[in-house]
């Protein structure tokens, strides 16, 4: 993970939190989030896992259960959830010149693939 990455987590969160607290968490656990989802990566080519579907989604599922299991409550994967939001606006704006045949989905799928996740954990 590159300093940029966190430096764009910083920019993600900056105008949205209210508490230097608060804005500490959402940093982290956003990083943290990413960290399960490349680490997912990691498992899946060293152990040669078999993925259905694209690889990239597989993954961020992963993230996603890992931080609901680390965490009492969801708000260290809501994070990362709210990025893909904040990506998700990013994307309306090029809509018609994003490539929909990517490895990653569209940052508006990822985030309710996540929605998902964190509501069936329950």
């Amino acid at each position: 993970m590159c300093y940029e990455l966190i430096d764009g987590f910083i920019t993600v969160f900056e105008d949205e939190i209210e508490t230097d607290e608060d804005f500490e968490n959402e940093a982290i656990d956003a990083s943290l989030f990413t960290f399960f989802h490349e680490l997912g990566h990691a498992l899946v080519d060293l152990y040669q896992l078999p993925i259905t579907g694209k690889e990239e989604d597989s993954v961020d599922s992963f993230a996603t259960i890992i931080l609901l299991n680390v965490y009492e409550d969801d708000y260290g994967v809501l994070s990362g959830m709210f990025q893909f939001d904040v990506e998700a606006e990013e994307e309306k704006k090029a809509l018609e010149s994003l490539p929909f045949w990517y490895e990653h989905s569209l940052s508006s799928q990822r985030f309710y693939d996540t929605a998902c996740l964190i509501y069936g954990n329950d």
